[in-house]
């Protein structure tokens, strides 16, 4: 080994070692902004621009690590403002935020809007009566769709029901049931549905 091939390999080190101290001052920075911004509050209520943020920027980091390109590369963060201005629902949407083209949105676009739909307080109420009702289920040692169906559960996240009587109007959800799992059902409505 010659000097030339010593120099190079002591700098791919040092630089390997500079860009790990670099990615865990990152994983850090992001780790306590979203413990910050994850128990921002208002009126009760997450503050839904603080996650958006979160989950976008938590996005951008693990894309980038898994390209090994920077952040930036993959969004900048004017553009990821623009994201959660606009709150695109759809590719077609992403395509009119200035900083994304046809390319990013082929390329990201579908876990860009899954990012965003995990905001969504109506997929965060589905996610946890979809749990709820798994947990039930293994307690009791049933299936899953007899605790309720999932029209049932789509027809709770859409009513937003506040009470037994709002309950009780759920096509699919008899007395049995309501006395059974409603309280817990109300409680995770309004957990998630706050005003």
């Amino acid at each position: 080994m010659d000097i030339q091939e010593s120099n190079n390999e002591s700098k791919n080190f040092k630089a390997s070692i500079i860009e790990n101290v670099r990615e865990v001052i990152e994983e850090e920075k992001l780790s306590a902004k979203d413990v910050k911004k994850e128990e921002v509050e208002t009126n009760g209520q997450v503050n839904n621009y603080n996650l958006l943020y979160s989950n976008l920027k938590q996005y951008r980091y693990n894309k980038a690590k898994e390209e090994k390109i920077q952040p930036y590369m993959i969004f900048s963060n004017e553009v990821l403002e623009q994201i959660i201005k606009n709150n695109p629902k759809n590719k077609e949407e992403l395509l009119t935020i200035k900083g994304i083209g046809k390319v990013k949105v082929d390329k990201y676009g579908d876990e860009i809007l899954e990012a965003i739909s995990r905001n969504d307080p109506k997929e965060k109420l589905h996610l946890a009566l979809k749990e709820y009702r798994y947990n039930k289920s293994k307690a009791e040692e049933i299936q899953a769709y007899m605790i309720f169906t999932n029209d049932v559960l789509n027809q709770i996240v859409e009513k937003c029901p506040k009470n037994q009587d709002e309950l009780i109007i759920i096509k699919g959800l008899g007395k049995v049931k309501i006395d059974k799992y409603g309280n817990d059902i109300l409680e995770i409505v309004k957990r998630y549905n706050k005003v």
